[in-house]
């Protein structure tokens, strides 16, 4: 209840705070973010507890690939607050992003071939400091770097193989994942263009979690490692003021169309 309670709180001051003001140089404006989430993974330590459930029973596995790519999505609603300095800036909201890693493996036997791949729904709250070597409003050129406090929702392990055409889809259960993260977050910003480095404390996926098996005791998500936390954001950034009217036509028709003043 906390948790939605601050939201809405947030999105209402959002409201009152929308469009741009200009007050001796003090620019106040929202901005709506899309962009892909992409994450690049290296081959995963070797985790003798991972087994390929062949149809030949239980195989012993080994890393497939050199590394795996696995894309996603983002949206986030974030309102900017630039000094007067007209070089420093302060940026939070509301982030919202469908994330996945995933492994390729293979048999040591059979040549059986093994996609495990694990998404999770993300909301974020951003807290971020902005600042350029010059006018950080007029350019739109500055560089960013904060925090982000991070909510998890319907993990899922997702899986294909070579025997089975139909994809194996599972929702983790509450003891196997993490519900929250704090991200260390790095980023620049040119025009309406942006790329940014997110790095999660944590997994969403529970690297801890132990369970009891016929063999004894085991951690299935223990090849799990901080290369797999982390995300590369690329997208666009379209700030809601007269700004893009001057400097990108086509990004101000998007403005106008989410904001419907004109």
């Amino acid at each position: 209840m906390k948790k939605i309670t601050t939201i809405l709180l947030l999105l209402s001051f959002f409201v009152i705070s929308f469009g741009q003001t200009n007050d001796n140089s003090e620019y106040r404006y929202l901005a709506f973010k899309f962009f892909l989430t992409n994450n690049i993974s290296f081959p995963a330590p070797e985790n003798n507890n991972v087994m390929i459930k062949s149809p030949y029973g239980d195989m012993m596995k080994q890393n497939n690939e050199i590394f795996s790519y696995t894309p996603g999505g983002g949206m986030a609603v974030v309102f900017n607050y630039d000094f007067k300095s007209d070089k420093l800036g302060l940026i939070f909201g509301l982030d919202v992003q469908d994330l996945g890693f995933k492994n390729y493996y293979k048999s040591v036997t059979g040549n059986f071939l093994v996609t495990s791949q694990y998404r999770a729904l993300q909301v974020g709250l951003p807290i971020m400091v902005k600042f350029g070597s010059s006018n950080i409003y007029k350019n739109q050129s500055y560089v960013t770097f904060g925090v982000q406090f991070n909510q998890y929702f319907l993990t899922q392990n997702i899986q294909k193989s070579s025997w089975n055409e139909a994809p194996y889809v599972a929702t983790l259960p509450r003891e196997e994942i993490k519900k929250s993260s704090i991200s260390a977050m790095l980023g620049f910003n040119y025009s309406v263009y942006f790329v940014n480095f997110q790095l999660n404390s944590t997994n969403f996926v529970n690297p801890d979690f132990m369970t009891n098996t016929n063999e004894g005791v085991v951690s299935p998500y223990s090849h799990i490692n901080i290369l797999n936390n982390l995300y590369i954001q690329t997208g666009i950034n379209i700030p809601m003021t007269r700004w893009l009217t001057a400097r990108n036509w086509s990004a101000e028709k998007i403005r106008r169309f989410l904001t419907r003043t004109e």
